[in-house]
């Protein structure tokens, strides 16, 4: 995972990690809201790579 560091609210679990064919993984991902007024909406992007060569990039708005 790369990290934004104006994203630093936002992590995934794990960060990095291979599989082998045909196996799955579950990922946790945390979002903080530690010092955010109430009504502040704050977006980001999780981005999954795969060196399959099939649909090789899955992304989470």
């Amino acid at each position: 995972m790369v990290t934004d560091p104006a994203q630093g609210w936002l992590s995934v679990t794990p960060a990095t990690g291979e599989l082998a064919k045909g196996k799955s993984v579950t990922l946790k991902v945390t979002a903080s809201s530690a010092g955010v007024p109430p009504g502040t909406v704050r977006t980001g992007k999780l981005l999954v790579r795969s060196a399959s060569g099939r649909n090789r990039r899955s992304r989470s708005p």
